[in-house]
C-alpha cells in the first residue's frame, strides 16, 4: 500500500529542521547565534563609550558561546553613531562586516588577528569625506596589500604604511605588526608622526602588552614601502624622541641611519603636589622627598616601598616602620607591621610609617611605575576605610587624620577639611551612620592608643611612650594613655 504524505506535514518538517535563529542582548552588545551552535556573533553595540574592545565569549542560557563575527545590518554595527574613537577587535574573530556607517569619530581600528576576512567593513553614506579614519593597526603578521573602504559614489582606500617590527625582553619574541594609515587622495607622501607613533602604543598597551618590557621597535620598513602613494615614517616635530615614551635603553629605528635609544631618565615625585600617573608604564628612577617626618606619617605613594628602602650610612638597620590596618572593631583599628625589611607595600595602597628621622629622601633605581596606578581604599571590617590620594582633595567632617606633627590622630570637623597629596586618612564606611568622636588604634596587640579629635581639650591623664616609659603632658609623640 502505498503511503501518502501531505504537503502540510512535508512543510511542517522542513520547519521543524531548520536550525532556529536566537537573538539576546547581554550589557552593551546584541548577539545573534542558531540553536545547537558553539558560536556567535556580535550583530549591535549598545553603549556609549570611546573605546570598545569586543568580547571573545559571552554565556547565555547556559552555554558559552565563542564569538567569531561582527557583523552590523545595514545602519551598521553601531547605534546611531555615539562617538566610538577606537575599535579592539580581538583573537579570534574571522570575520567583520558593515561594522559602521557614517561615523564622524571614529579614529582608530586595531585587530588583533590580521586573518580576518574583512567585507566591506565599512558602509558609508554619500558624505564619504566626512568619515575620520586614522590608522587600522593589525597586531599580527599577516599583511593586506590594501583595505577598501566602500562608500555610495567614490573608493576611498587605506594605503600600506609598511611592517613595524616590536620586540620584548620578557619573552625574547618579536612581532609584527602592520599600520593602515587612512588617505584620501593625498598621494603626497606625510608624516607618521607623533599622533600615530602614539596610536601604535596605546593599541599594543590594550591589547596586553606591556610597553615597558619593549626593546626595539623597527620602523625601517615603512621608508621603503613602494608606491607613489607611501607614508613616510619620519616625527614632523625634529625635537620630538621617540623612544622617550619607552623604557631606558630601548630603541626606535627609523632608517638604516636613523635610530633612538632611550635614555635613563628620572622621575620626580613632588610631595604635596598632585601626581599623574604616566601614559604607559615606565621603568624609571625615581626621587621623592618629604620633610617633617619625625613620628607617625600616613603615606600612599605611586611606587612600590619597603622598609629597606629607609637607610642611610647613620641607620643601616633603617629608620622607618612600615604598618598597615589589619582589623577593626566599631570603635578601634589595629595596626600591623609589614613582615620583614623586604615585604613589600605594593603602590597606590594606604599605610602608616613610624620614622625616626625628620626627613626623607628615597632614590630608588629602575622602578616600574604603572599606567593605571591609583591610590586604593581598603575596607576594613565593613566599619572603616582606609583611603589614600595622589592629590590634594578635600575629605570634609567626620574622617579621621595624622596632623602635620604625626603626634595626633583626630576627627575632622569641617567641611573644608583636605588631605594631602600621598597621605591617607580613614573614614567610617556607609555601612555605619556616625563617626565616633574617639577612635582607638592599636598597634601589634602590644599597647592601644586613644586618638582624640585635634581640637579637643586636653586631658588630665597619665602618658606613657611605645616603650612604657612616663612621659610629661605636653610632649610630642603617640602615646599610651593611662595604662601601660
Amino acid at each position: 500500500m502505498k503511503r501518502i504524505i501531505s504537503l502540510s506535514a512535508l512543510l511542517l518538517f522542513a520547519i521543524t529542521s531548520m536550525a532556529a535563529t536566537i537573538t539576546f542582548t547581554i550589557g552593551d552588545f546584541t548577539y545573534s547565534t542558531t540553536t545547537g551552535s558553539s558560536t556567535a556573533k556580535i550583530t549591535k553595540y549598545n553603549g556609549a563609550e570611546s573605546y570598545v574592545s569586543f568580547p571573545t565569549s559571552v554565556y547565555f542560557e547556559g552555554t558559552t558561546y565563542q564569538i567569531t563575527a561582527i557583523e552590523g545590518g545595514y545602519s551598521g554595527l553601531m547605534k546611531d553613531d555615539p562617538n566610538i574613537e577606537e575599535l579592539f577587535i580581538p583573537l579570534g574573530i574571522s570575520s567583520l562586516k558593515q561594522v559602521t556607517r557614517d561615523s564622524k569619530t571614529l579614529k582608530t581600528i586595531v585587530i588583533e588577528d590580521g586573518t580576518i576576512n574583512i567585507d566591506h567593513p565599512f558602509t558609508i553614506s554619500s558624505s564619504a569625506t566626512s568619515i575620520n579614519l586614522n590608522n587600522i593597526i593589525v597586531l599580527s603578521s599577516c599583511n593586506f596589500s590594501s583595505i577598501e573602504l566602500i562608500s555610495n559614489g567614490s573608493d576611498i582606500y587605506l594605503y600600506n604604511a609598511g611592517e613595524i617590527k616590536v620586540s620584548y625582553h620578557e619573552d625574547l619574541v618579536s612581532q609584527n605588526i602592520h599600520m593602515y594609515l587612512f588617505d584620501k587622495g593625498d598621494y603626497n607622501a606625510r608624516p607618521f608622526g607623533k599622533e600615530r607613533f602614539d596610536y601604535l602604543l596605546s593599541a599594543l598597551q590594550k591589547s596586553g602588552k606591556d610597553i615597558s618590557k619593549i626593546t626595539k621597535i623597527d620602523l625601517s620598513s615603512m621608508n621603503s614601502t613602494p608606491g607613489s602613494n607611501r607614508v613616510l615614517f619620519k616625527f614632523d616635530n625634529d625635537n620630538y624622541n621617540p623612544s622617550s615614551e619607552l623604557s631606558p635603553g630601548a630603541e626606535v629605528i627609523i632608517s638604516g641611519t636613523e635610530s633612538y635609544t632611550a635614555i635613563n631618565r628620572a622621575t620626580t615625585i613632588i610631595d604635596k603636589e598632585n601626581y599623574t600617573a604616566p601614559q604607559y608604564n615606565v621603568l624609571t628612577n625615581i626621587s621623592y622627598n618629604r620633610t617633617n617626618t619625625y613620628n607617625w606619617n600616613s603615606v600612599c605613594l605611586p611606587f612600590d616601598i619597603k622598609e629597606s628602602y629607609f637607610v642611610d650610612s647613620n641607620n643601616p638597620n633603617g629608620y622607618c616602620k612600615i604598618y598597615t590596618v589589619t582589623a577593626a572593631t566599631n570603635n578601634k583599628i589595629s595596626l600591623t607591621r609589614v613582615e620583614t625589611p623586604e615585604s613589600t607595600v605594593k603602590a597606590g595602597t594606604p599605610c602608616f610609617i613610624y620614622s625616626s628621622k625628620n626627613d626623607w629622601d628615597l632614590n630608588l633605581s629602575n622602578v616600574t611605575i604603572s599606567y593605571n596606578v591609583a591610590p586604593e581604599t581598603l575596607v576594613v571590617d565593613d566599619n572603616w576605610a582606609v583611603i589614600g590620594s595622589f592629590s590634594n582633595e578635600t575629605i570634609g567632617t567626620g574622617k579621621y587624620k595624622l596632623n602635620s606633627e604625626g603626634s595626633e590622630f583626630g576627627i575632622t570637623n569641617s567641611n573644608e577639611a583636605t588631605v594631602t597629596a600621598f597621605r591617607c586618612y580613614i573614614a567610617p564606611t556607609s555601612t555605619r551612620t556616625n563617626a565616633p568622636a574617639q577612635l582607638s588604634v592599636n598597634i601589634e596587640e602590644e599597647a592601644s592608643i586613644t586618638l582624640v579629635p585635634n581640637d579637643a581639650e586636653p586631658q588630665k591623664v597619665k602618658l606613657y611612650d611605645l616603650m612604657g616609659r612616663p612621659r610629661k603632658e605636653g610632649s610630642k609623640g603617640f602615646f599610651i594613655k593611662s595604662t601601660r
